[in-house]
């Protein structure tokens, strides 16, 4: 067997297995390039990208804004996912978004359209709620479709420190005979250490699966430019990126992370604000 097929083979396996077993949790499709930079953060997601897995993280923005997002799993091209999202910001700090997710390869597919609304409640506390219609197939095995959401509670405790805690699916929603969707925390905080530095931290609590931390640096020494690096305990992978604003409604975001042995997922993500 050569190490090409090899490579193959062990990515369709890890596909099916994470179809079949996680496909539920929160996490499997919300790598954006933020993410892939950050250590696989979800809930501390912040800017465009928030729109596929915290809208919660949206409301410091305004206008209308779409952002697409590609990412090449595994650095194999015939394991690419794509989502585009869009979503509008008023004056009275309501957000209303909507995205798409899609993975397709040969053997598996993966679809998710999501919807999110978030709300500023009062200076320094905000709600948001994500639903989401998940559906997946891998040929000849078997084809499901199910709902999840989750639901985000955040506090600016600081003018540098804001808090927050995402619930996802305390009412577990019926896949199969055998599987639910996951019930998950998500305690994030975001720290500004000072004017060119600054850290996110996301405890993910599963009542499932297993639980870990994420953990992701900003470095921002020149206006318009900051680089990241971050870090995922469960399961265990570094990951690095690089965020680029073009001007006040444009931004290029890349990060990749990093799965041994099955190698770098890059992802490069745009958002464009009109």
């Amino acid at each position: 067997m050569n190490v090409n097929y090899k490579h193959k083979v062990g990515l369709l396996l890890f596909i099916c297995a994470q179809l079949t077993v996680y496909a539920q949790s929160s996490d499997f499709f919300s790598t954006t390039a933020f993410s892939a930079g950050m250590g696989g953060a979800i809930s501390s997601v912040e800017g465009s990208a928030a729109v596929f897995s915290n809208g919660v993280q949206l409301l410091e923005l305004n206008g209308n804004t779409i952002i697409a997002n590609a990412e090449v799993k595994f650095s194999s091209f015939e394991f690419q996912s794509i989502g585009v999202g869009y979503f509008r910001a008023n004056v009275r700090k309501n957000i209303f978004g909507a995205s798409i997710q899609k993975l397709g390869i040969t053997s598996a597919s993966f679809l998710k359209l999501g919807i999110v609304y978030a709300r500023q409640l009062s200076l320094k506390n905000s709600l948001g709620i994500n639903f989401y219609y998940n559906t997946w197939r891998i040929v000849g095995y078997e084809s499901n479709n199910y709902l999840s959401y989750a639901i985000s509670f955040r506090n600016a405790l600081t003018e540098n420190v804001t808090i927050g805690v995402q619930l996802w699916n305390l009412a577990p929603y019926r896949i199969n005979a055998f599987e639910s969707t996951a019930r998950d925390l998500r305690f994030f905080a975001l720290f500004k250490i000072n004017s060119v530095v600054s850290t996110n931290l996301e405890y993910h609590f599963s009542f499932e699966n297993p639980s870990g931390f994420n953990l992701g640096l900003v470095y921002s020494p020149i206006k318009n430019i900051e680089g990241r690096i971050g870090i995922n305990t469960q399961p265990t992978y570094f990951s690095l990126g690089c965020a680029i604003l073009l001007n006040e409604k444009s931004k290029i975001e890349v990060g990749t992370s990093s799965f041994s042995p099955l190698g770098l997922s890059p992802a490069m993500s745009y958002s464009q604000g009109f």
